[in-house]
């Protein structure tokens, strides 16, 4: 399955980890160039990555969305605009850490606590 990798920029380092779990246990590919790439940095920059962003999600069967509690009210945002896209898209959406905001919270939403939770549930 392709998915998308949801999280703060602040959080890459960790998103790279989860990628490379996800990836080793379950072989599904990752569409997040972002995790990858330098940081942004000037207003040219952003509008390039925002479209990269919205083309990755596109690319995607599925969103993670890495949003632990700790993060919570942190960041610019742009996870949450990317999970709501992945949704209106009509994409799988999930969740690994705990809902932020009351559309984590939809019945169509898998929620784990940790990348194991996800590994585990998937690997059946």
């Amino acid at each position: 399955m392709k998915y998308y990798l949801a999280s703060r920029m602040q959080d890459r380092d960790e998103a790279r980890r989860i990628r490379d779990f996800i990836t080793d246990w379950l072989g599904w590919e990752c569409t997040s160039r972002w995790i990858d790439e330098e940081v942004v940095v000037t207003l040219e920059d952003k509008k390039a990555w925002a479209i990269k962003d919205v083309e990755d999600v596109e690319r995607c069967e599925a969103i993670i969305l890495y949003n632990p509690r700790s993060v919570h009210g942190s960041g610019s945002g742009g996870r949450h605009v990317e999970f709501g896209y992945a949704a209106a898209l009509g994409r799988k959406l999930i969740l690994i850490g705990w809902p932020e905001n009351i559309f984590h919270w939809l019945p169509i939403v898998k929620r784990f606590g940790s990348a194991t939770d996800l590994v585990e549930e998937f690997k059946k």
